[in-house]
């Protein structure tokens, strides 16, 4: 018996066309009000009874450390770079600016 592997292609999913709108941008804005399509589309943490067992600590460990960075410090973009995607997206040639608020 050989060895199957079963693989979601969450980067396909995430930047469906016909669901988001310009899919492959960086807007955080478009969660002000999503849509129901969008938020059935989104699968962070995948759903149901075998979703991510680690979900909530992730996510508490997320706001906790955002809220943390963000009232310490400002951070400023000075090159967008691009994304280069292979399994897990990277950016390459970005550039933030940090300074102390």
């Amino acid at each position: 018996m050989g060895f199957m592997q079963v693989d979601c292609p969450f980067f396909a999913i995430h930047r469906d066309n016909d669901v988001f709108e310009k899919a492959d941008e960086f807007m955080p804005q478009r969660w002000q009000n999503p849509s129901e399509d969008m938020l059935r589309s989104m699968l962070g943490f995948s759903t149901g009874k075998r979703n991510c067992q680690g979900q909530l600590v992730a996510n508490v460990e997320l706001m906790v450390i955002l809220a943390e960075l963000c009232s310490k410090y400002k951070f400023t973009v000075v090159d967008e770079g691009h994304v280069e995607y292979y399994v897990t997206l990277k950016p390459v040639g970005s550039l933030l600016q940090v300074s102390s608020v």
